[in-house]
């Protein structure tokens, strides 16, 4: 092998090493959130991207992500060319690298269209891996076309399927590596409640600066009586919401995570806006049967309000969605209230009566006060979130960065505490 080609091989090994690297922080971010707090080279907006990747589908393929397949890819091409830089005539290793690094490149042009074409926002590090594989495939060409014209006989652009079985064994070995030594050096425990990780301290200021920037909504809640979690939490969330409606339950069920990774600071009232013109003076028209489950359950709701164990109570009203189809009755509701210890026969007598509707009306003029049009609509501390399901990953933070705001880093340090003890 010539100098040049010498240079040029050792430049690709280089360019793998690299991408091995970020692509192990990237299997730390996915699989190991505890370990790496720091969000920098991946921050945009306040928010570590690289993160927030690991939590949709897109960063797994049957469950594994897809991390730990660029780990074990830049892995392989390395293996192959410290073993090309150690060799008289690479041979069909030539060939080997060169078909690496195409089909890398072909598998992050899939990836890139997903990274900038799909996701909210871009992971930067993904970004870099593209770059180190684009720099893979240039070595590697180059390294051919220099001992093509370097040599009397010239390389083959065969593929060594031998060699390529034996250093994908050795890459392997060194995936299963990484993955021990990460679980090594992970602190115990899971991530908090509801697998968000939790963000860095020098992230709050700049989510607390944008969250009062959203537009203000102060209800009056002195007479609400549908109240869940804690009277003296100083995170207040009003949450209006159809019990038929899937995003609304999925929001409910997002803010008992947060109740759980925030005890004793949360307070939510759950207002009723159900989707029908049979209880709600705003919606136009009439859907039977559909209207009276919505306003069966709204009714129920809102008569159920003081009562003990109310949030549990609200939970079971939206797991009849599961049912199909999700009857929403008298007789469906009562067997949720006996279970939660709530007095049955008060609330059946006050379910379709002056009162509930009043009630019900009560917080469909709180909604209209706000200019609600769709469900679920959430206001945090009498700041309105964007319209919809909040973003998990946005609400979550959000709520971290406003317990620091007011407690400190003694409520993160409790909060890793409680992790790790799970």
């Amino acid at each position: 092998m010539t100098q040049r080609s010498r240079v040029i091989d050792y430049s690709g090994a280089l360019f793998a090493l690299i991408g091995a690297i970020i692509s192990a922080i990237l299997v730390a971010k996915h699989s190991f959130p505890n370990l790496i707090e720091s969000s920098v080279g991946c921050d945009i907006g306040g928010i570590d991207r690289c993160k927030a990747l690991g939590e949709t589908e897109y960063a797994y393929v049957f469950g594994i992500p897809i991390a730990a397949f660029g780990f074990f890819y830049y892995s392989l091409v390395l293996v192959t060319f410290l073993r090309i830089a150690f060799m008289q005539h690479p041979g069909k290793l030539l060939g080997l690298i060169v078909f690496l690094g195409a089909t890398g490149v072909l598998v992050d042009v899939v990836l890139g269209i997903i990274n900038l074409g799909i996701l909210d926002a871009p992971c930067l590090l993904c970004i870099y891996t593209y770059i180190t594989t684009a720099g893979v495939m240039i070595m590697a060409a180059m390294l051919f076309r220099n001992e093509a014209k370097t040599r009397k006989v010239k390389p083959s652009a065969a593929i060594d399927w031998v060699a390529l079985a034996v250093h994908s064994g050795i890459a392997l070995i060194m995936s299963i590596a990484l993955y021990g030594c990460l679980s090594l050096f992970s602190p115990s425990g899971g991530p908090p409640a509801g697998g968000v990780p939790l963000i860095s301290e020098d992230q709050v200021d700049l989510i607390v600066q944008d969250f009062e920037t959203l537009p203000e909504a102060k209800l009056d809640s002195s007479s609400l009586q549908t109240m869940g979690g804690s009277e003296e939490g100083y995170i207040v969330i009003h949450e209006f919401a159809d019990f038929l409606c899937p995003h609304c339950r999925h929001t409910t069920e997002m803010i008992a995570e947060l109740k759980n990774r925030w005890p004793g600071r949360i307070k939510v009232y759950y207002r009723q806006f159900p989707l029908d013109g049979t209880c709600n003076p705003m919606i136009q028209g009439v859907r039977k049967p559909i209207g009276d489950w919505r306003c069966n359950a709204a009714q129920a709701a809102v008569c159920a309000g003081g009562s003990e164990n109310y949030a549990p109570f609200i939970h079971g009203l939206f797991a009849l969605q599961e049912n199909n189809p999700p009857v929403m009755t008298p007789e469906t509701i009562r067997p949720i209230a006996e279970k939660h210890g709530l007095n049955w026969d008060n609330i059946y007598k006050c379910m379709g009566s002056p009162r509930a509707q009043q009630l019900i009306n009560g917080d469909v003029e709180a909604g209209r006060s706000i200019e609600i049009n769709s469900t679920p609509l959430v206001i945090l501390n009498d700041r309105i979130l964007s319209r919809g399901s909040p973003h998990e990953q946005f609400f979550f933070q959000l709520v971290d960065a406003l317990v620091y705001k007011k407690e400190g880093k003694a409520a993160f340090d409790e909060l890793k505490k409680r992790s790790r003890a799970q």
